[in-house]
Order: structure tokens, then sequence, then C-alpha cells
């Protein structure tokens, strides 16, 4: 992973591969960067005049500096209009310039936030940093064959004259948050003959136990004595045993109500006896997402010593057309005693996580938020910009609302009205798994909040969990360990 550090020598004498110089769209003002454009013969300031180089968001150019400076490049990178300019501008601008330093050849970059905005330097600091770090992230451990001997950015440098203690505690908190997305998509992106329910309960209890986080992995055994039956329909079909990871960080005080963070676990989703299309099923090896960003959530809580009370669960199975697999029409049995007809069993998700939930009931939690890959109606509905977000209590919904938008991890709030509950409403039982053609986001909602009597969040990330082509430029074909970033965010801000 990329490194940081933050040093108060001025960007125009700092020694690195390249320099990275943010310019807004038809900027006046070129005090920020004067020093550097002196040295090089004014060609900043050309190349803008002569309409070159405009500054339009996320554009970019890589100039040499012909020996004029004590690096080989400069980088240029547009934040468009200074009117719309956030944090999240930022973070891709400097994502984008990284990625274009590291085509270049550069390992090492600096770059300078003075100057930039009124947005507080802290916010500023961690918005470019973990857009740095993460941009350069790639999974690359099965590939032996044809791997790019270019090592990308190793470390960045923050030139930084004023405030430099702020600056340096933010860099410092964006790379314990991205090594918390890190982990994340270390988990989301192995296949699925590896990552088995075992594998990852191994992997996040040796990972979080470094930092503190108490784990207890329950078997086959335990989730039956539990009487998990609606986990258990959809474990049952595979040949791998299931897990049921349970993460616990108690940092706060005694009195305070513990948050907790579920995340679905589907290791590899075929859809069972409702089997899914041959074409595109690899990618259900994602269908662990939730589980992996709260696993990753909790890596960072423990890095950053947060004094929160917080639990973790993540239900762990496979969804396999087994001989023992559930049958389209089975009726099955949840730990609070509500009965669910099976009439899909390729709508598992909610079927581990109601079983989850109600074992949430067991911390007397102030709040619960659930991370899922649930429907694709999410993605025709909102594509893969944006997380669905439903609640039973809008403060909540809002304060998530709020820390997706400040990470750049968007959602937004669709509707759970009681009339979208007669849809899954059963002729032979308490509930039925589906509720038809309409509204399939919020009816697969509308069954998991039948398991809550909590304020809760669900997110559903079916959209934004993974990518083909990276939607935003400190992201990497594969898993995007979303809800890591919105989470510690949310864990910062609220009790």
């Amino acid at each position: 992973m990329t490194r940081l550090k933050v040093d108060p020598t001025p960007i125009a004498k700092i020694s690195a591969d390249a320099i990275i110089v943010f310019i807004f769209e038809n900027e006046k003002d070129d005090s920020r960067y004067k020093a550097i454009d002196k040295k090089l013969g004014g060609r900043i300031s050309s190349l803008l005049k002569n309409k070159k180089f405009s500054g339009k968001k996320l554009e970019s150019r890589v100039i040499d500096s012909f020996g004029k400076l004590q690096t080989e490049a400069v980088v240029l990178v547009g934040l468009g209009k200074k009117s719309n300019f956030s944090s999240e501008v930022l973070r891709q601008a400097a994502a984008k310039a990284a990625s274009s330093a590291a085509s270049a050849g550069a390992e090492t970059v600096a770059l300078s936030i003075e100057g930039l905005s009124d947005i507080p330097v802290e916010e500023l600091a961690q918005s470019a940093a973990e857009g740095v770090i993460l941009s350069q992230y790639r999974f690359t451990q099965y590939r032996k064959k044809g791997n790019s001997a270019k090592k990308g950015i190793v470390k960045g440098i923050f030139s930084q004259l004023k405030d430099a203690v702020k600056v340096r505690k933010a860099v410092l908190t964006a790379e314990k948050i991205c090594r918390g997305v890190e982990l994340a998509r270390n988990l989301q992106n192995q296949p699925g003959n590896v990552a088995t329910p075992s594998w990852i309960a191994r992997q996040a209890c040796t990972n979080l136990r470094k930092v503190g986080i108490k784990c207890r992995v329950l078997g086959k055994r335990e989730i039956l004595k539990l009487k998990m039956g609606s986990f258990w329909s959809v474990a049952k079909g595979s040949a791998q045993e299931p897990k049921f990871l349970i993460m616990e960080y108690m940092k706060g005080p005694k009195s305070q109500k513990p948050v907790v963070l579920v995340g679905k676990g589907v290791t590899f989703d075929t859809g069972g006896i409702s089997i899914k299309p041959s074409a595109g099923m690899d990618q259900m090896k994602f269908d662990m997402s939730g589980g992996a960003a709260v696993i990753g959530t909790f890596y960072t809580a423990g890095l950053l010593k947060l004094k929160k009370n917080i639990a973790g669960l993540v239900p762990l199975t496979e969804n396999m057309p087994g001989g023992k697999a559930s049958k389209p029409g089975d009726i099955v049995t949840a730990s609070d005693g509500q009965t669910i007809e099976v009439l899909n069993t390729d709508a598992e998700g909610r079927l581990i996580l109601a079983d989850a939930l109600v074992y949430a009931k067991k911390y007397k939690p102030s709040k619960v938020i659930d991370l899922a890959t649930l429907t694709g109606a999410i993605m025709v509905a909102l594509g893969r910009h944006t997380t669905g977000l439903f609640s039973n209590n809008q403060k909540l919904a809002e304060a998530v609302l709020e820390s997706g938008f400040s990470t750049g991890e968007r959602c937004w709030q669709f509707p759970l009205w009681e009339e979208y509950e007669e849809l899954i409403k059963s002729k032979v039982a308490d509930v039925q798994n589906i509720g038809g053609r309409w509204a399939g986001s919020i009816t697969a909602a509308a069954f998991l909040k039948q398991f809550t009597d909590y304020p809760w969040v669900h997110l559903d990330i079916a959209g934004t969990a993974d990518n083909e082509k990276p939607i935003t430029p400190y992201n990497a074909p594969g898993g995007t360990g979303i809800g890591v970033r919105l989470l510690i965010d949310f864990l910062r801000r609220n009790r």
C-alpha cells in the first residue's frame, strides 16, 4: 500500500518523481502553483492561455520538467468549476493524478492542498490521501505471468507549510481507513474455490485479532442449536460448512448501547435450485461483499482505536443446488419463530440476514446497519453509482445518508411503507421471501424489516460492491470495498 508523509518543504522544492498540480477550470489565481510555473518558464500558464489545458474536472496532462525542478514530471489535474468543488472532487482528482503519474513511471509523488478551499484542511487532506492510496490498489495474487514491472505509487508526499500537524493526523487516518478498504477488497476478489465460509472466517479472525477485535465463529452445530432455520435453509445445499462470524469491539463507555453491523456473506451464489443463468455467474463471488465491508470496517476501527461499542455479524455460506438444497415452496422457520415460504431460492441473501438480524437483538443495540448485495432490482433503479438505502428510522437514515455523501459512497433513500409489506404476505406462512415483479428492492427490504425491532438501516450494495470498469478513479476492476469508508465516517460522527 502507498505510504504517505507530510513535509514542510515548499512544493516546488520537494524531490519526487512527479509533482501534482491541482487547477480549477478557468482559474485566474495562479498563486498556488506560481513557483512551479516560474521554474518551468511559464509552461503551465501558457497551456492554460492557449486552452491546451482547461482544468475541467478530472482532465489530466503530464508535462516534463526538463530538469528545472527536483522532479521528472509535473501532473496537471483539473478540479472543475470552483463552485462545484467538494472533498469528493479532490479525492477523485488526486486518484486520477496519481494514476497518471504511475502510468508515466513515477513511484513517488508530491502534492499540496494549501489554498484550495475553505473546507477544513483535515477533510481535504484525508480525501486527497484516500484518492492517492485507493487508486493504486490492484489484485494480482494469481497473475504470475504478464504482470507489469511497474510498482505504481509507493510514496506520497504532502507539502504543507501551515497546519502540518492537522494534515499529518488526517493522512494517518486515511492510511488506516484504506487498510480496511484493502482488506475488504482482497476478500472480495478471491475466487469462490478459495474464499469458502471457513476461509473467510479464518482470514477475518486472523486479521482482526491483531488490532484488538474479539472474534467467534459458530459452525453448523451452533447454527442449528440457535434454531437459525432461515440461514440453514440456504446453507444445507452446499458441501461447505456454513459459518456465523461474530465480531465485538467494546471500547466505548459501558453505558453506551452498541451499534451492530451486519453483512451478507454468500461466498458464491448459484441461485440454488432457482439456478442463475451461466453467463456472468462468475461474478457471484462478490455476493459476500457486505460481509467483507463489515470485516474491513472492524479492522479500521481497531487501527483507529475508536472509543465505540460495536458488534458485527456475518452469516457465511454458499448457495448451491445440492441434493439437500431447499426447493421452491419449502417453508422454513427463522430463529424468532416466524415461518417463511421460500418461493425463490435465489432470494437467499434475505434468508441468511433474517437470522442475523434476529441475533442482533441480543446486544440490545442502539442501531443496526446491514449491507448486502441483495437485489438486481437496485441496479435497474440506481445503476452502479449509488447504493440503495431503506430504513425504519428517519433520523438514522439521514445520518447514514450524510456519511455517504461525505465519503463519496453515496446512498439514495427508498420508501418502506406498510403497503409494500402486503406484497410479501404468504398464504401458507407468516411471510414469503419474494414479492413479485414490482419494487423488488423495496419488498426485499420489507422482508428484512420483519426481523427488526430497533432503529435499522439496510444498504443494498448490489450495484456498487464491484465494477468491471472503475466508476471512479480511486477504484480498480473488481471489488470496491464499498461501505468501509461510509461506516467508519458514520461511527466517528455518531454515538
